[in-house]
């Protein structure tokens, strides 16, 4: 950790499908080797990082203040799992709290981000609608962790010490396991400075990727009645196409018995056409 004219400079780690939130955990694969590199150094020096999303995250991009949120999380390193043919390396991030991205260094170390302070910014207190939000927040993450359909997503670690957190801490911790959320849409969560007005967004993002669950099961049931329709029509085709067959095999006489007894079946008309 080095000081620069007052302001902190620390290692950047670039965050590209995911975010660290304060008081979180977040396991990243590391396909970029100036992570890699710094991972390791940070481990190795004991020293924190600085992780940040990429706003641009086209390889190739040059990284600068510019292709970087203007928001992010001072960590700790703790742990490097080298990868293997199959899999890629895997940097295990502890978040610790916010700072604002100042700007972007290149140094013979990689690079160094020069950081200013995160300020909260302040709201009156309401002790009754700061529960009533806390518990619809957490009634609506049960709701959303049954219906995901993704073993990732699980409830967070701590809650059942959640009525102690802050109403920002809380905010964060469940914004970190809802991994349906983009990343953009995480970083959103991330920059609010107020924290009641953190706990709302998550609160609505969790009432939105609900509403896009429903969606899709909306969806696949109207999908699973096509082709229950569709397996019906090929069944009374095929019905049809054998009594065709039988009618041709008999007399005038028969037929016109079988044709009527045709009629009075209750198919559609696509069918009988």
């Amino acid at each position: 950790m080095k000081k620069q004219n007052n302001t902190l400079a620390l290692p950047l780690i670039t965050l590209y499908d995911g975010i660290l939130f304060p008081g979180t955990i977040l396991h990243v694969p590391v396909y970029d080797p100036r992570n890699a590199y710094t991972a390791a150094k940070a481990i190795n020096d004991e020293s924190n990082v600085f992780c940040v999303l990429a706003v641009d995250p086209t390889p190739g991009t040059v990284i600068s203040k510019e292709t970087l949120a203007p928001v992010g999380v001072v960590a700790k390193v703790r742990q490097f799992l080298r990868g293997d043919r199959t899999t890629p390396p895997e940097v295990i991030l502890e978040g610790m709290f916010r700072m604002v991205l100042d700007g972007v260094d290149r140094t013979d170390d990689g690079l160094l981000c020069r950081l200013d302070e995160f300020i909260p910014e302040p709201y009156k207190a309401d002790s009754r609608y700061d529960r009533a939000l806390r518990r619809k927040v957490t009634t609506l993450l049960k709701e959303y962790i049954t219906k995901a359909e993704s073993s990732e997503i699980t409830e967070p670690e701590g809650m059942e010490n959640a009525a102690k957190l802050s109403i920002g801490d809380f905010a964060d911790t469940v914004a970190s396991c809802m991994l349906s959320l983009s990343a953009a849409r995480q970083q959103t969560v991330l920059e609010i400075a107020n924290e009641r007005e953190r706990l709302e967004s998550v609160l609505s993002a969790l009432k939105g990727e609900l509403d896009y669950f429903e969606l899709e099961g909306d969806i696949d049931n109207k999908v699973h009645s096509a082709m229950d329709d569709n397996q019906r029509e090929f069944y009374l085709r095929e019905q049809l196409r054998i009594i065709n067959e039988e009618l041709g095999e008999v007399s005038g006489d028969d037929v016109s018995v079988y044709s009527e007894k045709l009629s009075k079946l209750n198919l559609p008309e696509r069918i009988k056409s």
